[in-house]
């Protein structure tokens, strides 16, 4: 679930087995709810700081399947497919101008138009395993798998500044 800055969220659903769920939208002051397509099943959302752009990724199917909705269209604007599963929320900026979706090949960057923009991290080893970006500033945040650290990376020059060591080992699996 995740929630655009139109009141309305955006919903994907999960069951035993495989296939196609419903990529429904709620609004909450309507109190409605519309079908806008279907993804597959475990699809996950996130929506950008400012709530006009959210992130989708169909992580269950190895094309790793990438979306940007745009909240005040009510549509998906651009589309890509990175070719790995991905079984993390993936991380929408700020103003949805850049998206970062945790794969076992290292964090996958994309450009507002999904276009791939770096990795950061490397297969299955040294890599983030969770990515949230800061609401209002040009910042992201890594959980970095196989360490205690919490990795925070300027969102323009992607290079790491700050990192906190949170002291409880974080799951590079």
């Amino acid at each position: 679930v995740a929630f655009g800055n139109d009141n309305a969220a955006l919903i994907t659903g999960d069951f035993p087995g495989s296939g196609p769920v419903s990529l429904r939208r709620y609004d909450a002051v309507a109190g409605t709810n519309s079908s806008l397509g279907t993804v597959y099943y475990r699809s996950l959302v996130s929506a950008s700081g400012d709530g006009n752009f959210i992130g989708i990724i169909q992580g269950t199917v190895s094309s790793g399947d990438l979306y940007k909705y745009s909240v005040a269209g009510r549509v998906i604007t651009n589309s890509t497919s990175n070719g790995w599963f991905c079984w993390i929320a993936p991380g929408v900026n700020r103003n949805g101008s850049q998206f970062a979706y945790a794969t076992d090949g290292g964090t996958l960057v994309y450009d507002t138009n999904m276009t791939y923009v770096t990795t950061i991290g490397n297969y299955f080893a040294d890599r983030p395993t969770g990515v949230v970006y800061h609401p209002a500033a040009d910042l992201v945040y890594f959980v970095w798998g196989g360490s205690t650290y919490v990795r925070v990376y300027d969102t323009t020059t992607l290079t790491e500044t700050t990192r906190y060591d949170f002291g409880t080992y974080f799951s590079s699996a």
